[in-house]
């Protein structure tokens, strides 16, 4: 008895679909991790930024910048950032980090309020 059907088993499609679900098993939470550590890598790049400015800001007016101020519109306001606006990757609607000023002693450091709360 010879069939001359075309097309596939329902076996075939099943191993196919199998395969295709093992592969997203796999493949998904890799792209998410992906994701994060570009946003954190971002929000890292974004606080290298903002330190330099903190750092020349001090160098060129010859005073710190205040702890108590948005630190992003105080370096915009006083010209030593142009451009768009730095945001961290991960603010959201309901996430509203900000990118924070403190020092120790002399020394500034330059931190997110969502990607390093303990600062």
């Amino acid at each position: 008895m010879l069939r001359s059907c075309k097309g596939f088993t329902l076996m075939e499609i099943l191993v196919v679909v199998t395969i295709i679900g093992i592969l997203a098993a796999i493949a998904i939470p890799s792209y998410i991790n992906a994701v994060e550590q570009g946003r954190r890598d971002a929000c890292a790049a974004n606080v290298h930024i903002l330190f330099a400015q903190v750092e020349r800001y001090r160098l060129t007016e010859g005073r710190p910048v205040p702890v108590d101020v948005d630190l992003v519109q105080f370096l915009k306001a006083k010209g030593y950032l142009t451009g768009e606006e730095l945001q961290c990757p991960f603010a959201s609607e309901e996430v509203k980090p900000e990118y924070k000023l403190r020092y120790q002693g002399q020394e500034a450091t330059v931190y997110c309020s969502h990607c390093n709360p303990e600062q």
